[in-house]
C-alpha cells in the first residue's frame, strides 16, 4: 500500500476551526439559517435566543416549533467561518426536539388525521413578523383565509416558554383544531398539565370551560384543542 515518505512535522499545522457563537445580551437575538431537524435540512429557520437563557428554533414555512433548549444560544460557525457553504446553525445546549408541524388544522370529520405538512404557497402563507415590547417576534400567517399570530416568550422562572396563538376570521361551521403536542404517549399528570413522552410538559391556560383532548392518529397521540368561535386566543 502507498506509504507517506515525509515526517508529520514537515507538514504545516492546520489551524483548528474557531467557534463562532451567538449569545443574547440585554435583548433577544434572532438568527436566520438552515438547520437539521430529524435528519432533514430545513431551509427557512429562525432561532430566537433570550437573555434568560431559554431559546427556540422555528420553521417559518410551517409555523412549527422545532426545538427548545436552555444555556448558551447558537453555534454559527458553519454559517460564518470562511465561505460558510453549509449555512447550518446548531444549538449550543441539550435540545428538546419537537415535531415542528403547523399548529392549526381544519378537519372534515373527527377521525381524520392532522396534516404533517402544509403547502407554504397555497395553504399556509407567511406574512412576516413584528416585535412585542420585549423584542420577541410575533409571527403572522394566513391559513386558508384564517389569520393567526404566533408568539413565544420565556417564562420568568426560566423553566420554559409560553406560546400564544391569536386566531381570527374562522368561518362559521369550521372545525379548527390547535395542535399543542404530539408523541407516542401523552398523559394528563394534573389539571391541564400533560406529559409528552415523559420528555416535556404542556401546561394549558384555560380561558373557559373547554380543555384539550388527547386523540389517536396512527401510532401517535396528539394533544389538540378545538376552537368553536370566530376568534380565539390560545395560551400554553
Amino acid at each position: 500500500r502507498p506509504q507517506p515518505l515525509h515526517t508529520p512535522g514537515s507538514l504545516p499545522v492546520v489551524p483548528p476551526t474557531p467557534l463562532i457563537s451567538v449569545n443574547p445580551a440585554q435583548e433577544p437575538e434572532l438568527v436566520r439559517s438552515f438547520m437539521y431537524h430529524g435528519g432533514k435540512k430545513k431551509t427557512h429557520v429562525i432561532s430566537v435566543g433570550g437573555p434568560l437563557g431559554v431559546h427556540y428554533s422555528y420553521d417559518l414555512n410551517q409555523a412549527g416549533l422545532l426545538q427548545v433548549w436552555k444555556g448558551e444560544f447558537l453555534d454559527a460557525t458553519e454559517m460564518w467561518y470562511e465561505r460558510g457553504e453549509p449555512q447550518v446553525a446548531a444549538s449550543m445546549g441539550a435540545t428538546i426536539l419537537l415535531p415542528g408541524k403547523a399548529p392549526l388544522a381544519i378537519l372534515g370529520d373527527d377521525k381524520a388525521s392532522l396534516p404533517d405538512t402544509l403547502n407554504d404557497r397555497t395553504e399556509l402563507l407567511y406574512k412576516g413578523y413584528t416585535f412585542n415590547e420585549q423584542r420577541y417576534p410575533k409571527f403572522s400567517y394566513l391559513y386558508k383565509n384564517i389569520s393567526f399570530e404566533d408568539t413565544f416568550v420565556p417564562l420568568t422562572t426560566g423553566q420554559g416558554t409560553a406560546r400564544t396563538i391569536n386566531i381570527s376570521g374562522i368561518p362559521s361551521g369550521t372545525k379548527l383544531l390547535v395542535r399543542m403536542g404530539e408523541g407516542n404517549t401523552i398523559t394528563e399528570v394534573s389539571e391541564n398539565v400533560y406529559a409528552i413522552d415523559q420528555q416535556y410538559y404542556v401546561q394549558f391556560s384555560p380561558s373557559g370551560k373547554s380543555k384539550p383532548v388527547i386523540r389517536s392518529s396512527g401510532n401517535k397521540k396528539e394533544l389538540v384543542f378545538e376552537v368553536s368561535s370566530p376568534s380565539a386566543t390560545i395560551r400554553y
